[in-house]
């Protein structure tokens, strides 16, 4: 009787998620995009602490707002077409707190300040804030005092 010899068996962690790519320093509330590079097949799963996924989740590239402001982070799990997990890779960010740009920077010409409900408003510290300008265009603004 002849035996076969059988190669030995390799366990090893074929998925390796690169480094996330994004700003490390975004302004709050600001519109940012964050993303590891594209392995055809896999699935990716997005965690954040501070900030609401816009887009993209379940894809290498989500769009986010960072709603809070401090020491904060965003990762990312990424599964093969084979449900092989990875390790999970973390990007550490700073948010810097949201200040009101000065209007003059704007090409735009302003047109009207209203709170949430829509009225007419003066200026006031810690109070949520829209910026509406002639073209349409509105800006979410908080002063922090």
């Amino acid at each position: 009787m002849r035996w076969r010899l059988n190669p030995p068996f390799v366990a090893s962690n074929i998925i390796n998620t690169s480094v996330i790519s994004g700003p490390t320093n975004p302004t709050q509330y600001q519109n940012v995009t964050y993303s590891v590079s594209l392995s055809i097949g896999s699935t990716y799963n997005w965690i954040l602490n501070g900030g609401t996924i816009l887009f993209g989740q379940g894809t290498n590239s989500i769009d986010l707002e960072w709603i809070n402001s401090g020491n904060l982070s965003v990762s990312v799990l990424e599964t093969d077409v084979n449900g092989c997990v990875g390790d999970t890779v973390s990007l550490p960010v700073s948010v810097i707190i949201s200040a009101v740009d000065e209007v003059s920077s704007f090409s735009n010409k302003l047109k009207k300040v209203s709170d949430v409900l829509g009225r007419i408003s003066k200026i006031q510290k810690n109070t949520t804030l829209f910026y509406i300008y002639d073209d349409g265009k509105v800006e979410k603004k908080i002063i922090i005092e």
